[in-house]
């Protein structure tokens, strides 16, 4: 899954046809932004998708199935940001547009809009997170949002998610050097955080 940093039709599906199986598009805040990426990502008849075919995603030309249009509407996915107050109000509209596939709470930008925190269990957030899986249910489609906890991820399986990211590069990279710094307090004692320079060598 890629989230690209444009909205242009031409950008979006060339990222398909590198290999990108899906796209993750923020702040889409009505239908109408749903129907324009469906149409500039899917092939016709649900779509407008240019056609290249020399590309990854149709294996270079090489063993192209005689399908290949149609099983690359089938097998690439759109997944929509719903990150503003103007996208909840219209979270059902959005859930109804053939193509899109996902409905992805980002509850940093939804939280700042909403004077909430982004917790999941924030009531404000947990009226957020029901909205959004009873638009999905009612049209058949994934929803989901970031979690920084097992126990988060559960209380939204429990409310229908079906797409939660768990963790994070970021994160996962500042607790591994969290726990090389803290080795190295650990063995250097009490001159932890201090550079050990050799006799006689200056830096």
């Amino acid at each position: 899954m890629w989230r690209p940093p444009t909205k242009e039709k031409n950008g979006l599906y060339r990222l398909l046809e590198d290999g990108a199986s899906g796209l993750m598009i923020p702040h889409v805040s009505s239908a109408d932004e749903a129907r324009a990426l469906v149409s500039a990502i899917k092939f016709p008849p649900l779509g407008d998708r240019g056609f290249c075919g020399g590309g990854r995603d149709a294996d270079y030309w090489i063993g192209k199935p005689d399908d290949y249009t149609d099983a690359a509407n089938r097998e690439t996915f759109l997944n929509v940001q719903i990150e503003t107050p103007a996208a909840l109000a219209n979270a059902e509209a959005i859930a109804a547009v053939p193509g899109v596939d996902i409905l992805f709470i980002g509850p940093g930008d939804m939280s700042l809009r909403l004077g909430c925190t982004p917790g999941v269990n924030d009531p404000v957030m947990m009226d957020v997170q029901k909205q959004i899986a009873a638009a999905c249910k009612k049209h058949g489609k994934a929803w989901g949002r970031p979690v920084g906890s097992a126990a988060d991820a559960k209380t939204l399986i429990d409310l229908g998610a079906q797409f939660i990211v768990h963790g994070s590069e970021f994160g996962a990279v500042h607790a591994h050097f969290t726990a090389c710094a803290a080795d190295f307090d650990s063995i250097l004692g009490e001159t932890a955080g201090v550079p050990v320079i050799p006799e006689g060598r200056t830096y």
